[in-house]
């Protein structure tokens, strides 16, 4: 308990000789105690006034605890986390919709061919059943023609048998 008293009057004095020195040194130890001075000094300082010549400097900022620093590190990957994930699925969601219109492009062109497809099949049938049609007006006509003929060939032929006969009885 002894020693743990004379290291706070130390403490104390030396809290002392730099508030003093500072008081009569201003220009010269201001820099030491805005950088190094702990805020006890600064505190007196301005309870005597003279913290606008012995304190020029902005008050030094506290250094942030390790706890602070591993929530400010766990924030700072979370928010890394989460914006690889928005981008990510903005990145998959274009994909969807590039695979989508791709998908869709190839079904309309895939059902126009079809159409295609069933027109030409369409309009060959109908030239095989014109084709077919014509074939079979034109063995009609060449039937007809035919049957006209052979009728013809027949009534020529009757007709010189007849007059064959005709002519051998005439002869007799």
């Amino acid at each position: 308990a002894r020693a743990r008293s004379r290291g706070a009057t130390w403490k104390g004095a030396w809290d002392r000789f730099q508030l003093r020195r500072a008081l009569c040194f201003p220009s010269v130890s201001a820099s030491l105690v805005c950088s190094h001075g702990s805020q006890a000094w600064r505190n007196s300082l301005v309870q005597l006034g003279k913290c606008a010549r012995a304190l020029p400097c902005a008050p030094q900022p506290s250094q942030p605890s390790q706890q602070d620093q591993a929530t400010a590190l766990m924030q700072s990957s979370a928010s890394d986390y989460l914006a690889r994930k928005r981008q990510a699925a903005a990145q998959k969601g274009q994909d969807q919709a590039a695979a989508l219109m791709q998908n869709s492009a190839s079904g309309y062109l895939e059902k126009k061919r079809a159409q295609q497809k069933g027109q030409d099949q369409a309009a060959a049938l109908m030239q095989d059943s014109a084709s077919m049609y014509l074939e079979k007006k034109r063995l009609e006509k060449q039937k007809g023609q035919d049957q006209a003929a052979a009728v013809m060939q027949n009534s020529a032929s009757d007709y010189l048998a007849k007059k064959r006969s005709n002519l051998g009885a005439l002869e007799a």
